[in-house]
């Protein structure tokens, strides 16, 4: 979990950098090989992979009611519907970086083996005016950030239930 929080911290602050470039470009020198890079790696997203496989037993068993603990027992029988709204969001997010893989594919050299080469200088003035791909790239800004906060609460959510759980059953 710990590591889909940092991830889409980087992608988004990865975003906001470029944007934060477009807006004051004449103010800041940035090398093309350093937008390139950026760009790329604004195109990765995060998924939250559990191992849902006691869950998925104890729930598929019918046998919840031998779980003493309401809190625990409704945890285990929400599992799946306190993960629809994240699932969900995570497919936006997909889709989102889809669509902005298809934006920088236009400019950038991603076959050529010298980094100076993946994006020339008439290609850095498309992609800085590009609406397009400015408008997915702020989408990449904030869906990350909606799902960090999505993932901090499910780790605090998942923090208390084994906190209950220890307290339980030791």
């Amino acid at each position: 979990m710990n590591r889909v929080i940092r991830k889409s911290e980087r992608i988004s602050k990865t975003a906001d950098s470029i944007l934060k470039y477009k807006r004051d470009s004449l103010s800041i020198p940035l090398k093309n090989e350093d937008l390139a890079r950026m760009l790329m790696r604004s195109q990765s997203f995060t998924v939250y992979s559990t191992s849902e496989g006691t869950i998925s037993d104890i729930f598929g068993s019918g046998k919840l009611d031998i779980i003493r603990n309401d809190s625990v027992r409704r945890a285990i029988a929400s599992w799946n519907a306190n993960l629809k709204h994240l699932r969900e969001y995570e497919k936006i997010e997909v889709s989102t970086v889809e669509l902005y893989r298809e934006c920088i594919d236009k400019y950038l050299k991603l076959y050529t083996q010298d980094p100076q080469l993946i994006l020339d200088n008439d290609n850095k003035s498309k992609v800085l005016n590009d609406v397009v791909l400015l408008n997915t790239l702020t989408e990449r800004k904030f869906n990350p950030r909606i799902l960090n906060k999505m993932y901090k609460d499910q780790l605090s959510y998942l923090e208390q239930l084994l906190n209950v759980i220890d307290n339980n059953y030791k």
